[in-house]
């Protein structure tokens, strides 16, 4: 078995970006996927039409690098979605993190909440209870990117990125069989 399946780290996603995020209130603002889950949308976003894709970490640690998988982007907005089977009712524990900032909803319900801009990626840096129902279950992730400072320093552009894992109430990683929604044909 994949070692961060071990760790209950999830890396397949279906990503969405990037929407404006105008003088940093994008996080507050409630883009489309945040009141319906729809994979085959497109939407208008930051420079054009916007649709999801899928993406996979590569990352030793599983971390979703948003700047892979959406491009580099300033004063954005990304989201990612994937559905996760449970065999069973569980009560699990989401271990999260985001540069910058982060919301995580499970099955529709918003169960981390960190409006921080200027925030750096601590693995398991915010935990939330949430209850997998038996069949299939939502997890979206929304992340935003703060703009570029005014005088650009020398070097790569900033990170954007965030890691999610799924634990039991003990800690000990969940592993469960992951099904990344169909993007768009």
């Amino acid at each position: 078995m994949d070692p961060l399946a071990r760790l209950g780290v999830v890396r397949e996603w279906a990503v969405l970006g990037p929407f404006d995020d105008p003088d940093e209130k994008g996080f507050a603002k409630p883009y489309p996927p945040e009141s319906k889950l729809d994979p085959t949308a497109t939407y208008d976003g930051q420079g054009g039409k916007i649709a999801w894709n899928r993406f996979t970490s590569d990352a030793p640690d599983g971390r979703i690098d948003l700047l892979k998988a959406i491009g580099p982007h300033d004063a954005a907005v990304a989201y990612a979605y994937t559905v996760v089977t449970c065999p069973k009712d569980q009560e699990v524990e989401l271990r999260a993190s985001g540069d910058d900032n982060l919301a995580v909803w499970v099955n529709g319900t918003k169960v981390i909440d960190h409006p921080t801009y200027r925030s750096h990626l601590r693995i398991d840096w915010h935990r939330a209870k949430a209850k997998f129902k038996a069949g299939d279950n939502t997890i979206l992730v929304k992340v935003c990117q703060c703009p570029a400072p005014k005088e650009k320093a020398p070097g790569p552009p900033a990170k954007w990125e965030f890691h999610l894992r799924v634990v039991d109430p003990e800690g000990r990683g969940v592993s469960f069989p992951v099904a990344v929604p169909a993007p768009r044909k």
